[in-house]
């Protein structure tokens, strides 16, 4: 629990935790106090400072007192030895209170000063590879954070706008609420909601992003064209994709969605229906919110981008002919040798493991 709340469970290890929770009913209660409190802000003390400082100054005076009491009656007094006058203990016990003070107020401005830094930065949930994390943000809206992915969002999100900025991979169901749009900060398009359920992919560095709607409506921005809107459907993807991308391109098309048209070059963008599995009807974009990779027809490349991410290893190809190898299947529960041993049943390569990279080849 103390792993997967850290956000530094791996994927086995999630997995051991939900079938060891069901074996444990009375665990149950505990964990959801634990996930509770785990998730909300330390109260701070709202005591003035004038009765917080009195506070102090009592309990710096009974404890001095009570240490020299204690320490004249454990030694017998000696001849020569005079009666320690009062005057000498209060100065001690003053003496200890300035000590006290000083160090009270540089806490406290320095814990105000901590609080007016933080106003200001913002609140981050990332995940590595080989581990995702589920979290719920102040409204109480549930996202998904997949492997290798960051969430951020500073602290005044829900006074007049939820935001949230968001690299890699996330699952989000929006908590309903008219008045403050829930949006979404992309590197290349912008998502805007009221409430509903979607995923969202956008890692750095593959050649397309996209969007995928479950229900509800949601707006999409593109950065590169502010003024066009582009409105999904359920069980509609979005895919923006870089390849082949020239803004001065002649070669256009128009695109439509509910309510809009958009010009866009070629191949930059496309809707489509949604993937789902031909055996339970899964739909594919989401699975991996139920710990199922899952994947259809897509290239060994694409499928080695995700395998890194989901079991956080490094992946090499030594063969540039096997990256275009279409692959369908669905990994579960398997290791990465089990899942690398399965594919060889549908394509022809070998494979070296070297602690976290795993070299293919033919």
């Amino acid at each position: 629990m103390a792993r997967k709340l850290n956000q530094e469970i791996s994927v086995e290890e999630l997995q051991e935790l939900e079938q060891l929770l069901p074996q444990h009913p009375d665990e149950h209660y505990a964990v959801e106090i634990i996930a509770e409190h785990w998730q909300q802000t330390p109260k701070t003390d709202k005591l003035p400072v004038e009765k917080s400082f009195e506070k102090l100054w009592e309990n710096i005076q009974l404890k001095e007192l009570e240490k020299l009491n204690n320490a004249e009656a454990a030694l017998p007094a000696l001849p020569w030895q005079k009666p320690r006058s009062k005057k000498i203990i209060w100065l001690s016990i003053a003496a200890a209170c300035i000590i006290g003070l000083t160090f009270f107020l540089a806490n406290k401005f320095t814990n105000a000063g901590s609080q007016n830094t933080a106003a200001n930065t913002a609140n981050e949930i990332s995940t590595k590879y080989g581990s995702k994390t589920k979290l719920l943000l102040p409204d109480s809206t549930q996202v998904w954070l997949n492997s290798g992915s960051k969430l951020t969002y500073d602290n005044n999100y829900g006074k007049t706008l939820r935001e949230v900025k968001l690299t890699g991979e996330a699952y989000f169901d929006v908590v309903k609420n008219a008045a403050k749009p829930f949006i979404i900060h992309t590197e290349k398009m912008d998502i805007r909601v009221l409430g509903t359920a979607f995923n969202v992919k956008c890692y750095p560095g593959e050649k397309s992003m996209e969007t995928s709607l479950i229900h509800g409506s949601i707006e999409v921005t593109l950065k590169s064209r502010q003024s066009e809107k582009i409105i999904l459907k359920p069980n509609e993807k979005l895919i923006l994709s870089d390849e082949n991308y020239n803004p001065s391109s002649t070669n256009k098309k128009t695109l439509t969605a509910t309510n809009s048209t958009v010009q866009e070059p070629e191949a930059l963008v496309s809707i489509t229906p949604v993937t789902h599995d031909h055996i339970d009807n899964e739909v594919i974009e989401t699975a991996w919110v139920y710990n199922r990779l899952v994947f259809n027809k897509e290239t060994f490349e694409q499928l080695a981008l995700r395998m890194e991410r989901w079991y956080g290893v490094s992946i090499v190809f030594k063969d540039e002919r096997l990256r275009n190898n279409r692959i369908t299947g669905t990994f579960e529960n398997e290791t990465v040798q089990q899942a690398l041993q399965a594919l060889q049943y549908t394509t022809k390569f070998n494979y070296r493991i070297n602690k976290n990279e795993i070299t293919i080849f033919r």
